[in-house]
Parts: C-alpha cells; sequence; structure tokens
C-alpha cells in the first residue's frame, strides 16, 4: 500500500468531518490500525478540526439558555 498517497488523497479529512460513506469510514478505520503513519495522519487531522472550531467558535446568542 502506498500510504503516502492514501493520506494526500484526501480521505482522512472525509472521514474526520463526517463526509466519508460507511464503506470509506470502514477503510480509513482499517487502514489507520494497520498502518501507523495514516494513524499518526488521521491524529493530526482531527487535532487541526478541533483546534480550527475552536478559534472560530461564536458565543451562544443571549437568552438562548432560557429557550431550553
Amino acid at each position: 500500500m502506498d500510504t503516502k498517497k492514501y493520506i494526500s488523497s484526501g480521505i482522512l479529512e472525509h472521514y474526520v468531518l463526517g463526509l466519508a460513506s460507511e464503506e470509506e469510514k470502514r477503510e480509513v478505520q482499517m487502514y489507520a490500525n494497520a498502518f501507523p503513519e495514516i494513524r499518526k495522519e488521521l491524529d493530526t487531522v482531527e487535532l487541526a478540526v478541533q483546534k480550527y472550531a475552536t478559534l472560530h467558535q461564536l458565543p451562544a446568542p443571549a437568552g438562548i439558555e432560557a429557550k431550553f
């Protein structure tokens, strides 16, 4: 398997963003378990998305909590 090509394909980003099909999800999980370099890159992508979300989060509108 060409892990560099797989990593650069964009599938890991699709997986992390929830855009991967069920078959792709199984494939990513299988390869991440089998290839440490894919696991490392998957972890890196997940962390980057989490950081991005944290940096760009918006506060909840005032009074929204009272509605729930």
